[in-house]
């Protein structure tokens, strides 16, 4: 069991974790209400909807990850979002936004059973508790940066589109 896995595994998560925080907490909802002029409840539904793709789809990609492999679900996954943090800049429906976030949801879904299962697969049993407490710090650490890291790319940039081409480095670099 490889240590060298799990480092990798954690970074990649660091970098998915705050790519999708930044993206549903801080990005979307200052350009929906900012930019698309959309009213509240359109923004909550859109963010909703990641949120509820993401949990239904869950256990079912957790199945496909055995089955198919760890690895191609935890590539794919962020893969999806760096394509929809860049097609939320063309979309200008609100139905277009809660796509983009459904498959976010879905992309979402296929990383974390695969990457806690990975993680799981990679250390020690004697490691276990504590690899699976340092992902999910490094989970929580992203929760916690997400917003900043978003308000930053704006403000630095003057630009509310900015934050979306942030998280699609983000995701690029989990893919990598």
């Amino acid at each position: 069991k490889s240590l060298a896995v799990f480092w990798a595994l954690v970074i990649m998560a660091g970098f998915a974790e705050l790519g999708y925080v930044t993206l549903n907490i801080s990005a979307m909802p200052v350009y929906l209400r900012e930019v698309m002029g959309l009213g509240e409840s359109t923004i909550t539904a859109v963010g909703s909807v990641f949120l509820l793709t993401e949990a239904i789809f869950r256990a079912p990609m957790g199945m496909l990850s055995d089955h198919f492999g760890r690895r191609r679900l935890i590539v794919l996954g962020p893969s999806l979002t760096v394509f929809t943090s860049l097609a939320t800049l063309v979309a200008h429906h609100p139905l277009h936004f809660v796509v983009l976030r459904a498959i976010d949801g879905l992309g979402a879904a296929m990383l974390w059973p695969s990457v806690y299962a990975a993680i799981g697969d990679a250390v020690p049993t004697h490691k276990r508790a504590w690899a699976m407490s340092f992902l999910n710090m490094t989970y929580m650490s992203g929760v916690a940066l997400g917003p900043l890291a978003g308000g930053l790319a704006n403000d630095l940039t003057g630009a509310k589109q900015a934050s979306f081409y942030l998280t699609a480095v983000l995701f690029a670099a989990a893919t990598i």
